[in-house]
């Protein structure tokens, strides 16, 4: 299934939709999926139409408009004391994490700074839930000045890459800081 989100997206951002309603009569469930990775980025809520007595014996909000039941897949039915254990214990595993890699780390960042001229981190800004945009931190892999010219792709021949660098590529280590 083919879907254009340009028009949704615009409608969005001018503040003229609210939500997104799918109508799924028709699709199989695969279909039904593409559609959804199109649209659940564009950051309405979205409802879908109940087509099979599967989707009513999962763990789902429902809804109804106008007496015919959706599912409300933009949001989980998760309780407030749910959410906050679970960021309690996001909180306490990323702290530990720190505390063990903060000497590995801070070793690999010497390396990197000592063997290549330029700072031991790269950043990139990236685009995250609702286009938020955000940015990441790696382990610089390539010279300080690999993108002077603009950006492009790299390859694992790749001229630009440091010798320290190819070896964090390869351990998937220069993500680390991540």
């Amino acid at each position: 299934v083919e879907i254009d989100t340009s028009v949704l997206t615009d409608l969005s951002r001018r503040g003229d939709a609210h939500e997104i309603m799918l109508i799924t009569t028709g699709l199989t469930e695969k279909q039904i999926l593409q559609v959804l990775y199109r649209i659940i980025p564009i950051g309405l809520p979205v409802k879908i139409s109940i087509d099979s007595l599967s989707m009513l014996t999962s763990n789902i909000r429902l809804q109804s408009i106008y007496e015919e039941p959706y599912i409300d897949v933009s949001t989980a039915n998760v309780s407030d004391a749910t959410k906050n254990i679970k960021r309690c214990f996001d909180v306490l595993v990323s702290a530990m994490a720190l505390l063990i890699l903060s000497i590995p780390m801070a070793v690999i960042a010497l390396i990197v700074s000592r063997t290549s001229p330029g700072g031991a981190f790269f950043s990139q800004e990236r685009i995250g839930l609702r286009q938020k945009p955000f940015k990441i931190y790696k382990f610089r892999t390539m010279r300080a000045d690999a993108e002077a010219s603009g950006p492009r792709l790299s390859s694992p021949d790749d001229a630009r890459i440091t010798p320290i660098g190819r070896w964090l590529r390869k351990y998937r280590i220069d993500e680390l800081p991540q």
